[in-house]
């Protein structure tokens, strides 16, 4: 059986996390140039995310913070999870533990623009642990 090419899996990632914000925004009657910015801002770091983990789980997150922030995220932010995945798998821990950090401090920076309750992000925190933990699974069973 043939293998399917890593960069085909994440052109296919990146559409599909695309699609996900795009349908989220027609749903919301939210369809605006920005949005289609944001959109592409977050999913087409996806496509680098092997070779650069860190940068491509900056940006992704940036643009997920920046959808969260304008209310047209609606949802889990799958391209962050995606990114996040590939940071605990292919990075040293350093990085690992830079991105985590991160990756808190934009969450708590959402929840205070947005005067939320921090618990209010626990379904999509929760969903960002199970990321980090799959893809340290991973990373772990490479160097074995």
């Amino acid at each position: 059986m043939r293998r399917v090419p890593p960069a085909v899996i994440d052109v296919v990632l990146a559409i599909g996390c695309s699609m996900s914000i795009m349908i989220m925004a027609v749903l919301n009657h939210r369809l605006e140039w920005w949005v289609a910015a944001l959109a592409a801002g977050n999913t087409l770091p996806l496509l680098w995310r092997r070779r650069f983990p860190l940068l491509a789980g900056a940006a992704t997150g940036t643009c997920t913070g920046a959808l969260f922030l304008t209310d047209t995220m609606g949802g889990i932010p799958a391209a962050s999870l995606i990114a996040t995945y590939t940071l605990a798998s292919l990075s040293p821990p350093a990085r690992m533990l830079l991105g985590v950090l991160c990756t808190m401090v934009g969450f708590a920076s959402v929840a205070v623009v947005q005067h939320h309750q921090p618990l209010s992000y626990g379904p999509t925190a929760a969903a960002f642990v199970v990321a980090y933990a799959l893809g340290t699974g991973a990373r772990a069973r490479t160097l074995k």
